[in-house]
């Protein structure tokens, strides 16, 4: 079984997330691709060194890069 950890070793959180949702800056607002919501009220967040996609409007707020695959 993988860990998390052993897969960030090996990959860095921005290529993953560049993979799965594109370019990307920080302080800047985003729009959600995973609702139907047009409103870019969403934006990325380094915390705990960890980057976090936040959205406020979405039953799902903060997003991990795990989290981001996912969806």
């Amino acid at each position: 079984m993988i860990t998390s950890l052993q897969v960030l070793n090996a990959v860095s959180q921005e290529d993953i997330i560049l993979k799965y949702f594109g370019n990307f800056e920080y302080n800047k607002y985003y729009i959600n691709p995973w609702r139907t919501d047009n409103s870019p009220g969403c934006w990325f967040e380094i915390y705990n060194n960890s980057i976090y996609f936040k959205d406020f409007a979405y039953s799902k707020k903060i997003y991990n890069v795990f989290d981001i695959v996912q969806e």
